[in-house]
């Protein structure tokens, strides 16, 4: 009877370890495949994902979210369950939550063009998230990394440099105007 109670014992030990030791496989085996942690400048999303089971995996703001794939066009990705959705394209990543936006990583973007009274065109894009300016002027691409200023807005780079306040704009190359507009 003891031997019976004892092989009994084991078997149950046996089992009770195997079923851990298979939830602990099964959980680490459910975040295989790529991962990457992005951050905005303000919060941080962790993302895992498994691609056999086409799920991924998001951890924001200690929130574990587990979203489901679903079908896109080519070159963007897109996962939901029942509040939450994950969509990217490029370099761009946005968590949403009932519709309302949560994260994202998309720079924000200004861009603006003027014509002077020579018939210049300037054409300006101003991304704000990495501070950089680039100005089109007579078909060059002139790229301006953002100054601090006191007031207005200045740009510059070894060559030129762009600067905007109280509606006027002055782009100079080495020092002399290649561009003035007043607003």
């Amino acid at each position: 009877m003891r031997r019976q109670n004892l092989i009994l014992m084991l078997i149950v030990a046996g089992c009770l370890a195997s079923c851990t030791t298979g939830d602990v496989q099964e959980e680490q085996s459910e975040r295989t495949g790529n991962s990457s942690t992005i951050n905005n400048g303000k919060a941080q999303l962790d993302l895992s994902f498994n691609n056999a089971k086409d799920t991924a995996f998001v951890v924001f703001n200690g929130e574990k979210i587990t979203l489901v794939i679903q079908k896109t066009e080519s070159g963007s990705i897109c996962y939901k369950n029942d509040h939450y959705e994950l969509t990217g394209k490029k370099d761009t990543i946005v968590l949403r939550k009932d519709g309302q936006i949560l994260f994202s990583n998309q720079d924000e973007i200004v861009e603006d063009m003027v014509i002077n009274k020579k018939g210049q065109m300037l054409y300006m894009r101003f991304n704000l998230t990495t501070d950089i300016a680039t100005l089109k002027l007579d078909n060059k691409t002139i790229e301006l990394k953002g100054d601090t200023v006191a007031s207005g807005i200045k740009y510059s780079n070894a060559d030129y440099e762009f600067k905007e306040w109280h509606g006027i704009i002055t782009l100079k190359k080495g020092g002399s105007i290649v561009f003035t507009h007043t607003k």
